[in-house]
């Protein structure tokens, strides 16, 4: 009895010190491996470093997390220096890359040397190296920024279907005369199409309906504050903004965002000093790619939050994060 005691004893504390190592990962930490399809994930997209994953990263922190996907990039794997994600309502994963739009028909499977499912690229599509990619979710309508066409946007239905593959035409190109359109990040939310341009954010509303070569915005945000500024519209329809300096401004409602509106929270996160950009996720918690120190910062409860500095809830670092640059994060 006495060593059946000890025993339990011996579990009970091994399992706690492995609980509180944060330099394996930390709480919340799946340890490895793909997860499943329909499970809160993470991307860190970074040009030129793998393309990473992680699943249900609220609970992560650390200082050598393991990813759940780990996708090496090269010309044989068919994805080269990947500039942004998105995913489909099924979980299909399309890729922004150098080599054009890199498919895989289930998001957790884009790990190791996999090659896509499906590669969308050629003079017909318009597709060449494609530098922003934005899902209508329930529509399953795909909108595409090219760097070679850099005054249009490519529109694409059904993507989540087999049939799209290979150079096909596009439904519908969102284009216009302005030859300073300059749209390098696009964003979708309940309708609305969000263009980055230079310093500027072009909405578009009703745009997976929209044909035109003289595309008019139905509204422009602008202001000092947007520096070449990186964005997400989070679930709750806040505008997530990061101008690659150490402070996140969020707008409470970016439906209604017109002008050269203030806004309603400005967090400047102590310790960091390049915040590429930030996603926010259904539970009220911000995570900030930090491209100097080459981790994710993680913050609690920004509904509650003041403006002003504040330190990180977590830190996620690991051997994967060299040049973090865009985050996507994906909740089924």
């Amino acid at each position: 009895m006495q060593w059946s005691l000890l025993a339990l004893t011996l579990v009970t504390t091994t399992f706690v010190l492995s609980a509180c190592d944060t330099g394996a990962g930390g709480l919340g930490n799946p340890g490895g491996g793909p997860g499943p399809i329909n499970a809160a994930r993470l991307w860190v997209v970074s040009p030129n470093t793998d393309l990473v994953s992680f699943v249900n990263p609220g609970g992560l922190f650390g200082a050598n997390v393991p990813p759940n996907t780990e996708l090496e990039l090269s010309i044989s794997n068919q994805v080269v220096s990947p500039k942004d994600v998105a995913v489909s309502q099924s979980g299909v994963l399309i890729i922004a890359n150098g080599i054009g739009l890199s498919i895989y028909e289930n998001a957790s499977t884009a790990s190791g040397s996999r090659q896509p499912d499906r590669v969308v690229a050629g003079p017909n599509s318009e597709i060449n190296s494609p530098i922003a990619v934005a899902i209508d979710r329930p529509n399953d309508v795909l909108f595409v920024s090219e760097n070679v066409a850099q005054n249009a946007i490519y529109v694409f239905d059904n993507v989540s279907q087999p049939n799209f593959d290979g150079d096909p035409l596009p439904d519908r190109i969102i284009s216009t005369d302005d030859t300073s359109f300059d749209p390098s990040q696009l964003a979708f939310h309940a309708g609305d199409l969000y263009v980055v341009s230079r310093d500027e954010i072009f909405v578009y509303a009703n745009a997976s309906a929209l044909e035109t070569i003289a595309a008019v915005p139905d509204r422009v945000i602008s202001g000092p504050l947007l520096d070449d500024p990186i964005i997400s519209i989070d679930s709750l329809g806040r505008l997530v903004v990061a101008n690659q300096n150490d402070t996140i401004l969020i707008w409470n409602n970016a439906a209604g965002l017109d002008g050269s509106p203030a806004p309603d929270l400005m967090l400047t996160i102590n310790g960091a000093g390049r915040l590429e950009s930030a996603v926010i996720d259904s539970d009220d918690r911000l995570y900030a790619a930090e491209r100097n120190d080459a981790a994710i910062y993680s913050l609690d409860n920004i509904s509650v939050l003041g403006s002003g500095s504040v330190n990180a809830d977590r830190v996620i670092e690991s051997n994967t994060l060299l040049t973090p640059d865009r985050l996507f994060l994906f909740e089924p």
